[in-house]
């Protein structure tokens, strides 16, 4: 808790700079991806015409975890507007987040090519 309180400013400038680059990078691939960013370290992406569940089991296999909604609301099912759920945290480097921008690209166009998961 000490350590969180004290580097709190640092942090939350670094993850803020993260998470520009990952929006930057997916949004230059994919203009139309609509990118929020719920605070520092969280970032909520939809792809329209990709169903959320599908593209998180698609990056899944390609090694990038992330979730299809909140923790919250993880025993109900997602409507199909529900966004992708990358979160940073304190050993995220930018090299990982350039990885996993190039990752999620890279899977979202070929599921957009592919007519796969469409809504």
């Amino acid at each position: 808790f000490e350590i969180a309180t004290r580097d709190r400013e640092r942090e939350s400038k670094r993850l803020e700079s993260l998470s520009a680059w990952f929006t930057e990078d997916v949004q230059s691939s994919l203009p139309q991806a609509q990118i929020e960013k719920i605070s520092p370290n969280i970032i909520n992406v939809s792809i329209p015409g990709i169903l959320p569940e599908l593209l998180v089991l698609a990056l899944d296999k390609e090694g990038l975890l992330v979730s299809a909604g909140s923790a919250c609301n993880s025993n109900k099912p997602e409507p199909p507007e529900t966004p992708v759920r990358i979160s940073l945290g304190r050993g995220t480097t930018e090299r990982d987040i350039k990885e996993a921008a190039k990752i999620f690209c890279r899977v979202a166009i070929n599921m957009i090519k592919s007519n796969y998961a469409t809504v």
